[in-house]
């Protein structure tokens, strides 16, 4: 008998549920479709079924990963563009930080054997996500008329990467990841803000580098602690 649309859904989250567990766990995506069929205690042939293969479900674990990443970005009241820009890669932060042994495993999943595949699709839903910030920016007058949203995005997106990979490579404290996160994403839009936006900027910019300063004074040098485990 099929499975209705419903019950389909259900199972369906469930194995990205398992999938999620088990790059948690193992700190990358190298498990079996025959492990994930066991540890979520159903027949070998399940997953194929459902998915077709293991590439669907770590698509189906990044598209989780941007729709529950939407949803709490929904929940916040953002004053303008910009703002809005901000606010969401502070909202990366919270975010991995949560469950910073399942980012650090996806993460480490893209440097692996099928990383083209899942680099691919983050960095695809990445760019389209992000570019909406930025579109949106410019339309209001708060960026420079002569700023190019795909490149500018790009940059911010490696920002926003190497700022993560740093925090999990060096094994940063939470404040420590807010911290440089608002550092440098500030510093990439400033260069290209409308003259109001870009006076608020550099003072934060300003008073965010003493913060990280401060901290590098006052915290012993972790580099490299989370890579070794």
């Amino acid at each position: 008998m099929a499975l209705s649309a419903e019950r389909r859904s259900a199972r369906i989250a469930h194995l990205v549920d398992t999938a999620r567990a088990l790059v948690r766990e193992s700190g990358d995506a190298g498990f079996s479709m025959t492990q994930l069929a066991t540890r979520a205690g159903v027949s070998p042939a399940t997953p194929y079924n459902l998915a077709g293969s293991k590439g669907e479900i770590m698509r189906l674990v990044v598209r989780r990963e941007f729709e529950d990443f939407d949803a709490k970005l929904g929940r916040i009241r953002h004053a303008s563009p910009v703002a809005a820009l901000l606010d969401a890669t502070a909202l990366v932060v919270t975010h991995y930080s949560a469950d910073p042994q399942f980012y650090r495993g996806l993460f480490r999943a893209t440097l692996g054997m099928e990383a083209s595949e899942i680099h691919d699709q983050m960095l695809a839903q990445g760019r389209a996500f992000w570019a909406g910030f930025v579109s949106d920016a410019l339309a209001a007058g708060e960026l420079e008329a002569f700023v190019a949203v795909q490149p500018l995005t790009d940059f911010l997106l490696r920002i926003i990467g190497v700022t993560t990979q740093s925090w999990l490579a060096e094994n940063w404290s939470g404040n420590r990841f807010a911290l440089e996160m608002a550092h440098g994403i500030r510093l990439g839009v400033a260069a290209v803000a409308a003259a109001p936006v870009r006076l608020r900027l550099v003072a934060e910019i300003a008073e965010l580098g003493a913060q990280i300063e401060h901290d590098l004074l006052t915290t012993p040098m972790q580099t490299g602690v989370a890579a070794t485990r």
